[in-house]
């Protein structure tokens, strides 16, 4: 308390002087703006620092984020285009065995056709059988129907195949490991 009390003598000492003197006022006012800017610009250039400092973490994190998001781009690209090859070649793979398929049941139709002039019903592949030869109906209207049929249903097989190989390939984010975390 006996500290604050001489400061504050000595204040108004300096004050008393200060104000019986206009020049020595000036100087005191010119002093104590060039301690206050001082003062303010030291502060400012410690913030200004900071900022700075601030400034360039920001940038590097940023930079790092835009590398990850680069990394987590190319390989969702990579990971697409393994996953559209594996879909295509098993796509390609059940498209051959179709063909075959096909040529092989349209051969049979072709060699009943062939021995008898027209396609039997009871030579037709057991699933391309109609259910009844309508009365009048003529023998082109079976084979017709005999081709139209077989072709029909070795597709449909071959859908059903296509589909239960092409759902078994997996992107890796698909993983049961995967899915079951995030549930």
């Amino acid at each position: 308390m006996l500290a604050a009390l001489w400061a504050l003598g000595a204040v108004k000492s300096i004050l008393t002087r200060l104000a019986s003197n206009p020049k020595a006022l000036l100087f005191g006012v010119i002093c104590g703006l060039y301690f206050i800017i001082g003062f303010y610009a030291a502060h400012e250039g410690r913030v200004a620092s900071k900022a700075t400092q601030h400034a360039a973490d920001l940038q590097r994190a940023l930079s790092g984020l835009q590398s990850a998001i680069q990394t987590a781009n190319q390989q969702a690209l990579d990971e697409k285009a393994s996953y559209e090859a594996r879909q295509k070649a098993v796509t390609d793979d059940v498209q051959d065995d179709l063909r075959g398929k096909l040529d092989d049941a349209l051969g049979r139709l072709r060699d009943a056709e062939a021995h008898s002039g027209h396609a039997p019903v009871d030579s037709l592949p057991p699933h391309t059988q109609p259910a009844t030869v309508p009365a009048g109906a003529s023998a082109p209207a079976v084979v017709d129907d005999g081709r139209a049929c077989t072709e029909a249903v070795v597709k449909a097989e071959g859908w059903q195949e296509w589909y239960n190989r092409a759902s078994a390939v997996q992107l890796k984010t698909d993983s049961p490991a995967a899915t079951s975390s995030t549930k």
